[in-house]
């Protein structure tokens, strides 16, 4: 009986160390696989860290091009509102001197017509003075 006992202990301790060898090489196998998994995660975690840092870098020009936008609107907002400012203000000028234009056009046809009239009135006395001079001399030439 002890026999039988001890063949069965024996093959259940046989089987038993034939597992655990079994067991050995499985966790052999895992903690490998733990140790690829692990250095691939620290793999990923540093190409999270630059693709972060990249990330960071690409917002913070984003964010200063958006600003260097901003000021370059703004600017040529007020390059815009100034330049139709002088326009405004050369039209007005511009009105005022066709204004002034026409004004002195109408004086100096003003003047024009003055100085005819002055000229005919002119002309006209000046023709009365040589009759009436043309008349003394003949009177004078007569009573000689």
């Amino acid at each position: 009986y002890l026999k039988n006992e001890n063949a069965g202990f024996m093959f259940i301790f046989r089987d038993s160390a034939r597992r655990k060898m079994g067991y050995q090489s499985e966790i052999q196998v895992l903690q490998k696989n733990i140790r690829r998994l692990e250095e691939h995660l620290k793999k990923v975690n540093k190409d999270l860290y630059t693709a972060e840092m990249a990330y960071d870098d690409a917002k913070t020009k984003l964010e200063d091009l958006n600003e260097g936008i901003a000021k370059e609107k703004s600017r040529f907002k007020n390059l815009e509102e100034n330049i139709k400012k002088q326009i405004r203000d050369e039209i007005s000028a511009w009105k005022l001197t066709q204004k002034r234009i026409k004004a002195l056009q109408s004086e100096l046809e003003r003047k024009k017509k003055e100085h005819s009239k002055l000229e005919e009135k002119m002309k006209s006395k000046l023709k009365k003075y040589e009759l009436l001079s043309a008349e003394q001399i003949e009177i004078l030439e007569k009573n000689k």
